[in-house]
């Protein structure tokens, strides 16, 4: 067989799984988040909206505290959090709000899910054990394992590309910074501690960890490389940040600000120029790292190799 002809079907191969695997996922860029509905404060509904904050489609409808949203890897999947069974929960939907599933079933709580690159894992935070750990879970929410077990607090988990490592933070020996740990909870290393630090996103080429930092004095978002060095600030000293969340290309991170006592959803470059306000909506509103799902850059995984789509071969990436 020739080359060319190997190359293309290779693709045709991959084009035809990818578009399989994106059945149910959303035709064009997404992000999803949460937004209070109403006078009652525990109010949070999820919805999702286009990239330039258009399109806007509610996902839930219970008027209860539905937050913390995530899509899975494919897009077809949304994890949250949810108190409609009276707890916090790590919940499941389809990407359109359909068949909810509740996951996890510990009075203690459960929060801030998030997803492995590959899909087959979902790790959070919870009290469970009267103290903040992390825990991992298969998808459907069997097998949970703790990984921190530690007496400090550790939260908001957030898996690198690759799956090799959990980044999350911790207040552990006295240092409240970001630390990294392998994904089985062992190597702890710490990257940052100064003052506040805290809310991790990596980097979709798993370089770069954005984060937020009240080292200036204000939460402002900041990012630097994924061994914690040459950190720099990307928001202006006037902007408050919080939650940062890159797009899937990663030329943009989405963060929260706080213009006036509430969280709007911005979106910059990825070198913090050019902030443009999406919601400008006045009420509370929440993202997390894997707000953002763009069909044109799905990870397919095999084993935890990754095959790089269509999408980024053409960018040449």
């Amino acid at each position: 067989m020739k080359k060319g002809v190997l190359v293309f079907t290779m693709f045709t191969v991959m084009f035809i799984f990818c578009a399989f695997i994106n059945a149910q996922a959303p035709e064009k860029a997404k992000i999803v988040f949460s937004h209070k509905v109403g006078d009652n404060d525990d109010s949070m509904e999820i919805f999702a909206m286009d990239t330039d904050g258009k399109n806007i489609q509610r996902l839930t409808n219970n008027q209860v505290f539905d937050d913390r949203a995530a899509w899975s890897p494919t897009g077809r999947k949304i994890a949250f959090q949810s108190k409609r069974d009276g707890t916090d929960g790590i919940y499941v939907m389809d990407a359109d709000g359909k068949n909810v599933q509740r996951l996890t079933n510990d009075p203690k709580g459960a929060y801030c899910p998030i997803w492995s690159p590959d899909g087959k894992k979902i790790a959070f935070e919870t009290y469970r054990d009267l103290n903040y750990e992390i825990y991992i879970m298969d998808a459907d929410g069997k097998n949970l394992r703790n990984l921190t077990n530690n007496p400090a607090t550790d939260l908001t988990p957030t898996f690198s590309p690759d799956g090799s490592k959990i980044a999350f933070v911790s207040n552990r020996n006295n240092q409240n910074g970001i630390y990294v740990m392998d994904i089985n909870g062992k190597n702890v290393e710490i990257l940052t501690a100064m003052g506040f630090d805290g809310y991790p996103a990596w980097s979709p080429d798993g370089r770069k960890i954005a984060f937020v930092s009240e080292r200036d004095g204000l939460p402002n978002i900041y990012v630097m490389d994924n061994d914690g060095k040459s950190q720099i600030r990307l928001t202006d000293e006037n902007i408050v940040g919080y939650w940062p969340a890159w797009s899937p290309d990663g030329r943009k991170i989405a963060f929260l600000s706080e213009p006036q006592w509430t969280f709007d959803i911005l979106v910059m470059d990825a070198d913090g120029k050019n902030p443009v306000n999406l919601t400008n909506s006045n009420e509370w509103e929440w993202i997390t790292p894997q707000c953002w799902f763009d069909p044109a850059f799905i990870a397919v995984s095999s084993a935890g190799k990754f095959i790089t789509t269509w999408a980024w071969i053409k960018q040449g990436r």
